[in-house]
């Protein structure tokens, strides 16, 4: 666990980092029960991306195949013990370009599951669970079509989602179904693309959820054509809210694309927004994260990691600062309104100095001040 540049890929015992698992729970009006879960996860290979004040730094792949293929095995295995085995129960769903960095980290991930399959060819089990699906998020969404081509996912997944099934119980609360399986989402950060793709997942496991309850006769497309506005709206919501919870934690900041999450399309309003959480993000992740990462690491492991090596001068100057001053970031986010079209926003940075900041800076100077008339006096030049 940890911070968004400071915890990237998979360690030796097939941990991910930003590994979260999503239940989404449905009660019905007459004591019916019915859930579906989805996970998310950094890829699980060696890799890392650290702060080095570019907007996009470099991916660096560590490890050798070996070491790779080892904790991916681990990883799937601990996956299928815990999520069940059965055709397309491991489904892993990755929305990395397909292009530079990214590129490359998805090639070396197919890679690596593809030796893993071909390691257990034979384990018609093994074989059979395991599917990746590569979905090229930003070039699909900048394309023809735009941002409606994002429902392909739908597509892509439909098979997956019938094999896996929900959990459902009965007005009695007794166990009826189970999920079999679990569909696993990343992208780079496994925060913005990955929320986009998850919530329309969960709607469209949720539209199978509500025909199973109600016992409908018609198709898929008429239980969906039959939500209400207000329904369709709640929805939404707490798939906004669970995309910025979580990418508080991991970046600092509310997630971006939010406004399609939370409407069902991107806007000009959503747009901006992104772009003032964007700069949000940079301050946070380039000159504070490192020092965040040492606080969960303290917390979960009793022990502080030094990040040293991979600390910026800049981010090392950033502290020397810190340490006269206070340092408030926040942004302001101007909609448009009757009297006024306009939309801006700007991201402020406030200083304050701190009381002992001004001390230690005065002790600093006066000492700097004494030596220096010293020096002076001993070499003939200083005349009070």
């Amino acid at each position: 666990p940890g911070m968004r540049f400071t915890r990237r890929g998979i360690d030796a015992n097939g941990n991910v980092a930003n590994f979260v698992e999503t239940e989404q729970i449905l009660a019905h009006s007459k004591g019916q029960v019915s859930s579906f879960v989805q996970i998310r996860g950094s890829i699980p290979l060696f890799w890392k991306s650290p702060a080095n004040l570019k907007y996009t730094p470099p991916v660096h792949l560590e490890q050798d195949e070996e070491a790779n293929y080892k904790a991916l095995s681990l990883h799937v295995g601990q996956l299928l013990e815990k999520y069940g085995t059965g055709p397309k129960s491991l489904v892993f769903l990755n929305l990395v370009d397909r292009e530079n960095d990214q590129g490359k980290l998805g090639e070396a991930f197919e890679e690596a599951l593809r030796n893993l399959k071909r390691e257990h060819r034979g384990d018609a089990l093994r074989e059979e669970c395991i599917d990746h699906v590569w979905f090229d998020f930003h070039h699909e969404c900048s394309g023809e079509g735009g941002w409606e081509n994002v429902h392909k996912l739908v597509d892509l997944t439909e098979e997956a989602l019938h094999a896996q099934g929900f959990f459902l119980t009965d007005p009695k609360q007794q166990r009826m179904e189970s999920q079999k399986g679990i569909i696993r989402t990343n992208c780079m950060d496994c925060l913005d693309r990955t929320n986009v793709a998850q919530s329309l997942i969960a709607r469209q496991s949720l539209i199978l959820q509500l025909k199973a309850l109600l016992g409908e006769e018609g198709s898929l497309e008429d239980v969906s054509g039959a939500l209400g506005d207000d329904f369709e709206r709640q929805f939404r919501e707490i798939w906004g809210d669970n995309a910025d919870e979580i990418s508080v934690l991991y970046a600092g900041t509310p997630a971006l694309k939010g406004d399609f999450t939370r409407t069902g399309k991107r806007t000009t309003a959503g747009l901006v927004k992104d772009g003032a959480n964007s700069m949000v993000r940079y301050v946070i992740n380039n000159f504070q994260d490192h020092r965040r990462q040492e606080a969960v690491d303290f917390l979960l492991q009793g022990k502080v990691s030094t990040y040293e090596s991979e600390k910026s001068t800049l981010a090392r100057a950033w502290e020397d600062v810190r340490s006269s001053v206070d340092i408030d970031l926040w942004t302001k986010l101007t909609m448009p309104n009757e009297r006024n079209n306009a939309i801006s926003a700007t991201l402020s940075i406030g200083l304050k100095p701190r009381k002992n900041g001004q001390e230690k800076i005065k002790r600093e100077g006066a000492a700097e001040d004494e030596k220096w008339r010293k020096e002076f006096k001993v070499n003939g030049h200083f005349d009070a």
